[in-house]
């Protein structure tokens, strides 16, 4: 039997079939080895109840599944949209819970798609985006706060999970392998971003991109801990097109326009129904209170963890040597930002970070989940699937409408770690 076990999560609104193709590819590329296990516990309005909500009930799933097959030894987990999220949750009660103790389950593979790991939130410069970091709650219920980062003042809930001393911190560095997939365009659903742990889209306006050899879709697969540039082979514009092609652009925009405003008035209202009913079937569920990790903390060790008093980048020769251990987080990450902005190989220098963040009033909480998360060995994979949206695309949520994204899902299978 499969002593490998590959947990694969949806994400709002979701159901298992979402992620289905990617779970079943992987489960027949490495039959013998790998055993897929759709979690079913938060379809539908279900996920309105909340992240952390979700995040229990799928840690209790993931528990129930893991006595089901006793011979389970290794644990990876995939994450599709808030599905990631839900993931990040239930890999930090698996930790609290000893799971991951005296080589009892070792985990491997951490892997997300599209998922706001920052949050939904837009940089508050317009009215609209002002209008729009005001609606999750109201459409969303819990679920839309919590994305928002608006449903505490002080410590919201996306805070937490990414609180250096906590548990979903610990629990994400017990893996060997941390990947994120992102879309680079037309992704309405989650942004680039937030999705690729980044300040800014640095391929907005590049319109000649890399392609890696054998991925169509994929531009690039980047580690944040390296010296590694966004791979962009120009940033001439875009030649202009035909005017018959310009016409018809135009003309199919402004249908758009047009039926979003024919039909946005029963989309509100359907969520507001949702909203409703989500609220009348919250669960009694009992949610920990504290997620800190006890100190001391046990020391687990895996090739690719990286503690908080090693977050360095990669040293050039001509770069002056900086003994590990010496330096706090925050300096060792300031020291990398610095370097990457007067190098010019970095989309997120420290004056993008800054100005992003410097004019939301939850830039502080923001700047501060966003370099937590960095200190982490992630590799981000940068996804440019055509289409008019491509959240959908870049896991084939359906394998005939979004069928543009399978060299993305083998390119997750071909990178697969079994142990």
């Amino acid at each position: 039997m499969a002593t490998h076990m590959l947990v694969a999560v949806h994400g709002l609104w979701g159901n298992p079939s979402h992620v289905q193709y990617v779970a079943k590819s992987i489960e027949q590329r490495y039959n013998e080895a790998v055993m897929v296990h759709l979690p079913r516990v938060n379809v539908g309005i279900r996920t309105y109840h909340g992240i952390d909500v979700c995040g229990e009930r799928l840690y209790q799933d993931i528990v129930s599944a893991l006595e089901r097959n006793p011979q389970v030894n290794k644990f990876s987990i995939l994450g599709y949209s808030a599905g990631g999220l839900y993931s990040r949750y239930a890999v930090g009660r698996l930790y609290q819970e000893g799971y991951f103790d005296d080589n009892r389950i070792t985990p491997v593979n951490f892997i997300t798609f599209a998922c706001p790991h920052l949050g939904v939130r837009r940089s508050p410069r317009s009215l609209f985006n002002r209008f729009y970091n005001c609606m999750p709650p109201y459409l969303l219920w819990r679920a839309g706060a919590q994305f928002a980062v608006a449903d505490d003042d002080t410590n919201p809930l996306l805070h937490t999970l990414t609180m250096p001393d906590s548990v979903f911190m610990a629990g994400l560095k017990q893996f060997k392998c941390l990947v994120a997939y992102a879309n680079t365009q037309n992704d309405r659903t989650v942004p680039y971003s937030t999705a690729s742990l980044s300040a800014r889209n640095p391929y907005r306006k590049a319109p000649s991109l890399t392609r890696l050899e054998g991925y169509p879709n994929i531009i690039s697969v980047r580690h944040l801990h390296t010296n590694e540039p966004p791979a962009i082979l120009s940033f001439a514009e875009k030649p202009s097109p035909p005017l018959l092609s310009s016409f018809v652009s135009a003309f199919i925009g402004l249908l758009r326009v047009l039926l979003l405003l024919c039909f946005l008035p029963l989309v509100i209202l359907g969520l507001c129904i949702a909203n409703g009913v989500a609220r009348c079937t919250y669960p009694s569920i009992t949610i920990p209170s504290d997620f800190r990790t006890p100190q001391p903390q046990q020391q687990h060790t895996t090739h690719s963890e990286i503690s908080e008093n090693d977050i360095l980048p990669e040293l050039s020769p001509d770069t002056a040597q900086v003994e590990v251990g010496t330096k706090s987080e925050m300096e060792n990450m300031q020291m990398e930002e610095e370097r990457d902005a007067k190098e010019g190989l970095s989309d997120d220098t420290a004056e993008s970070v800054d100005s992003l963040f410097a004019v939301d009033s939850k830039g502080s909480i923001l700047r501060e989940m966003y370099k937590n998360l960095r200190s982490l060995p992630w590799k981000i994979v940068d996804v440019a699937v055509e289409g008019g949206h491509t959240h959908g695309h870049i896991i084939v949520r359906h394998t005939v409408l979004h069928a543009g994204g399978k060299d993305v899902v083998k390119h997750c299978v071909d990178c697969f770690q079994l142990s």
